[in-house]
């Protein structure tokens, strides 16, 4: 039977299947219906935290948000489909101490996706909507990070920055501000710095640059060490370096 205190339940299967759980609240369709040793879980929404054995302190909010995670702990996941295949039970698949809120923020591609994904701040619709293996990341904005799977240390902010950028330790702050190539293999550059609307916005494999100011070395695609600074600075540089 189940020996588990202090939890609430409400909505058709529930907190199902907990045994020795304590002090959770699943409140909606099926939420929390798989969780049994997890202590200290808040589920709310149609199939919120649908998958959770043993994971605990961790707070889902919304429909199927954090849908996929079974044993990974202390992560903050409120929106729409938020973290949906985030996490999963095996050893290697696990993702901790993530804050993602918004509708289909750190989603995931399809099946639990993320491995070791942890101590990451995702916030904004669609936000690094292909999380999936990088940590200690922050991608503030609307598609922010859109495309950022593996890449670690990135920090973007604003709609659209950072969207198509794979790599790592960049930080885009402005209006698809590092933006990336539209398309795959989008842009694997790291260790950038771009500050400003639409700035580095063409960057591929581009590193160890800086652009600060509206459209600075907008159309800068594989230069790298460069500095520019000032409205249009450098705008029409593509692939020149040390500047």
């Amino acid at each position: 039977y189940s020996s588990g205190t202090q939890n609430v339940a409400m909505g058709y299967e529930a907190l199902k299947g907990f045994t020795t759980g304590t002090n959770n609240i699943a409140i909606g369709y099926q939420a929390s219906v798989a969780l049994t040793t997890a202590t200290m879980t808040v589920t709310i929404g149609y199939l919120a935290g649908n998958s959770i054995t043993t994971g605990g302190t961790n707070i889902m909010i919304g429909r199927e948000a954090g849908k996929n995670i079974s044993t990974t702990t202390s992560n903050v996941i409120i929106g729409n489909r938020a973290g949906l295949h985030l996490g999963g039970s095996g050893a290697d698949n696990h993702a901790n101490r993530n804050v993602i809120i918004g509708h289909a923020a750190g989603r995931g591609d399809s099946g639990p996706s993320i491995a070791k994904g942890h101590y990451s701040v995702v916030i904004g619709d669609q936000a690094q909507y292909h999380f999936k293996s990088g940590s200690q990341n922050v991608h503030i904005g609307y598609q922010s990070g859109y495309y950022n799977q593996n890449g670690n240390y990135n920090v973007t902010i604003g709609s659209g920055a950072g969207s198509r950028a794979t790599g790592s330790s960049n930080t885009f702050i402005g209006f698809r501000s590092g933006q990336g190539n539209s398309s795959a293999p989008y842009s694997s550059g790291g260790s950038n710095v771009a500050l400003g609307y639409e700035s580095l916005t063409a960057f591929t494999t581009a590193f160890h640059s800086v652009a600060i100011g509206h459209s600075a070395m907008k159309d800068n695609s594989t230069g790298n060490y460069n500095t520019a600074v000032g409205n249009n600075a450098m705008r029409e540089n593509t692939t020149g370096g040390a500047n």
